[in-house]
């Protein structure tokens, strides 16, 4: 199929505001949530007991509250493993001195302890496809899946490239584990939902699934590759789904795919037009728009009417991924935008303010230690958002 190209898909402003839908009509209702990822939760020294742990997090989501976040994404598994007791995957390296070793304690129980404490909505967030950013398959654990079901020379369960290993996402298997993982975890905890964020098919990824793609034309497939791998993605979000839904209507999946839409339906085969617009494949998806107004390819203003766009008329929730640890960065590929963050403190404010206007669902930030108000830097940001809330 032709690559889509932004010129091909996106309403004008006009037309994206006046025909969007409103989401929220009442401003004190928008949702607003915070990421909290792998090496944030990861229990280094001086937080490896279960009481200062718990005092860690503790100021983390004191801090949250302070600036009116109600829900927070956990980065419970980051690379085929656990921050908690699995049946499936082995504990991350993140949670103790090597992958597959003994936790500590059990660090999603604490967190889930502490956010009832604290009046927090968690979700668990997870990273489907991705198990090592490293490329030596015998470096994992002996108990990760990973391992246990690579086939050297063939691609058919998992994908070991120079830039990393992966899940292939054509796989049936790796969808069965993939979903009964969420399921252990819905099980196990008091979560509010699953999300997954934007690691799909990797980039780059070439032609190694051609063996896999083969079998489905020899069998009547008649999808060309590009659609068939956007088919592959949307299967396992539409499993995902039915089986976060199967433990009641009020728990949430949410996806968060990149903000640049052409790039991630054309090259990380992640088909955000179908998962925005029908029911099914998520309940809310959350765009990681971490642009400034000023980014000179993808303007931040531009970049949301286009989502909005996108949104319009169905009932998926748009809430918006906004880059809080941009807070005085050069943003060098802004290009002409490259001092926005630098020269500006209210950036994140403004956005969020426009958010509002829009009606959008809500936002979330990236995340959860950037939330300093003792960093003069991210307070600054952090204190002209807080005077919104």
């Amino acid at each position: 199929t032709e690559k889509l190209k932004a010129e091909n898909y996106v309403s004008s402003p006009e037309e994206s505001a006046t025909a969007y839908e409103p989401q929220n009509k009442e401003e004190e209702s928008v949702f607003s949530a915070s990421w909290l990822s792998y090496i944030e939760l990861s229990p280094i020294s001086g937080r490896n007991t279960k009481q200062s742990y718990s005092l860690y997090i503790d100021g983390i989501f004191d801090n949250m509250k302070s600036i009116g976040i109600t829900d927070v994404f956990i980065h419970v598994r980051p690379f085929a493993d656990a921050f908690y007791p699995s049946d499936y995957f082995p504990v991350s390296a993140y949670a103790a001195s090597e992958q597959g070793g003994d936790l500590p304690f059990d660090i999603l129980g604490v967190i889930s302890e502490r956010a009832k404490v604290k009046k927090l909505n968690i979700h668990a967030w997870i990273n489907p496809y991705r198990v090592s950013n490293g490329n030596d398959i015998n470096a994992l654990s002996e108990k990760n899946p990973a391992r246990l079901m690579y086939k050297e020379g063939i691609a058919e369960d998992v994908v070991v490239t120079e830039k990393g290993i992966y899940f292939n996402p054509s796989s049936e298997k790796v969808r069965k584990l993939i979903v009964d993982g969420a399921r252990e975890l819905l099980e196990r905890y008091d979560i509010k939902g699953i999300h997954i964020d934007d690691y799909f098919y990797f980039d780059g990824c070439g032609d190694f699934d051609a063996r896999q793609y083969q079998i489905y034309t020899s069998l009547g497939g008649r999808l060309d590759l590009a659609s068939w791998r956007r088919e592959n993605v949307s299967t396992l979000l539409a499993s995902l789904y039915s089986a976060v839904k199967s433990f009641g209507e009020d728990k949430i999946f949410s996806v968060s795919p990149g903000g640049d839409i052409a790039k991630c339906y054309n090259e990380n085969y992640a088909d955000v037009y179908l998962w925005c617009r029908e029911a099914g494949y998520c309940d809310m998806i959350i765009p990681q728009i971490y642009f400034g107004f000023e980014n000179e390819k993808l303007p931040f203003a531009r970049c949301l009417e286009d989502w909005m766009s996108l949104c319009r008329g169905s009932g998926v929730k748009l809430t918006v991924g906004l880059a809080l640890y941009k807070a005085g960065q050069e943003d060098a590929y802004a290009l002409s935008g490259s001092s926005e963050w630098i020269n500006n403190n209210d950036i994140i404010a403004r956005q969020v303010r426009l958010i509002k206007e829009k009606n959008c669902y809500g936002y979330a930030l990236y995340s959860g230690t950037y939330i300093d108000f003792n960093e003069k830097t991210f307070a600054e940001e952090l204190n002209n958002l807080k005077s919104m809330v």
